[in-house]
């Protein structure tokens, strides 16, 4: 059970508080109170700042706190036990640019979290657009092991206006050392995609793309680096104005002896302009982190939803970089 309220008491503010009541098993009951505030404000015509704080404290003895989705969180996520979370950030627009950072820090019962992030897009012309971003965390736990995690990520796109091509290319470099695991690793990834879809002129579209990264990894026992490719096919035929039939195959190369594949057909629907949702079944599949975030390449079935990118999607991008 819930009880709580959220206000907005003048603009840009926000405030909301619950009081939660839950039992999970042999656990029994559980009554935690749950908070958060913000404040956005801002600055000229470019400019805006805001800052942020939230938290949770058990009422009982009932241990573990559960994050409730209603209640304002903003430096805090799943489940959590007695926590208190701020942030501060900053963000400037204007017509070509668009910048922002945010400061964040996490003391709960389990461990601390610090961290910083920062992304950047720019217009350079009505055919390509870049993005940035970089995030950087240390999260420390009880017996005072850290665990540190940081990503730098560089995005483009280009497609001339009224063009059937589209160019996308992302790179990233990520750095993580985990002091209870003594691990330490690195990995430096890119992938171009190119796209073609002729819109209403015709019912055939596809793609290519290639992916590579260099993997290293420390652990106390060993040390490990290598190469792995990855380069992928899809087409599709549409076989009303909103629904296409396809199909897709990758290929995955890790240090030039192992080879998986991942195949299978897929139909496709547009909802709503510029956007599609697809429904697939991969016969073979394999698994790898970094490059499933732009297709799905396990076995067995599969959803996803994909915009598309042009030169009036200037916030795209971004999301791309993530």
């Amino acid at each position: 059970s819930q009880v709580g309220f959220e206000v907005e008491p003048w603009a840009g503010a926000r405030f909301g508080s619950t009081l939660n009541q839950s039992k999970i098993g042999e656990a029994g009951p559980r009554t935690f109170a749950q908070y958060g505030m913000s404040q956005s404000l801002p600055i000229g015509e470019h400019w805006a700042v805001d800052a942020s704080f939230d938290g949770a404290r058990p009422v009982d003895d009932g241990g573990g706190v559960a994050q409730s989705a209603s209640t304002p969180s903003f430096a805090s996520a799943g489940s959590q036990q007695r926590f208190a979370a701020a942030t501060a950030g900053a963000t400037y627009r204007d017509e070509t640019w668009s910048w922002n950072t945010r400061l964040e820090y996490r003391d709960s019962d389990a461990d601390d979290r610090i961290g910083v992030m920062t992304n950047a897009l720019r217009q350079v012309s009505d055919a390509t657009s870049v993005a940035a971003g970089l995030r950087i965390y240390r999260q420390t736990d009880a017996a005072g092991l850290d665990s540190d995690m940081a990503e730098g990520r560089f995005a483009g796109q280009h497609r001339q206006p009224g063009s059937d091509w589209i160019v996308l290319d992302k790179a990233v470099v990520r750095y993580e050392a985990d002091d209870k695991n003594a691990v330490k690793s690195m990995r430096v990834v890119n992938d171009v995609a190119v796209s073609y879809d002729p819109g209403e002129a015709s019912p055939w579209r596809g793609g290519l793309h290639y992916g590579a990264k260099y993997v290293t990894e420390k652990t106390a026992l060993d040390d490990a680096d290598g190469f792995v490719h990855v380069i992928g096919a899809d087409v599709s035929h549409r076989v009303t104005p909103a629904v296409d039939v396809g199909v897709r195959v990758e290929a995955r190369q890790a240090r030039g002896l192992e080879t998986a594949y991942s195949a299978g057909p897929a139909v496709g629907w547009a909802p709503v302009a510029n956007t599609w949702v697809s429904v697939g079944y991969n016969i073979v599949g394999f698994h790898d982190r970094d490059f499933e975030e732009a297709r799905y390449t396990r076995q067995g079935a599969y959803f996803t939803f994909r915009i598309k990118f042009d030169q009036t999607s200037l916030s795209q991008p971004s999301d791309f970089v993530g």
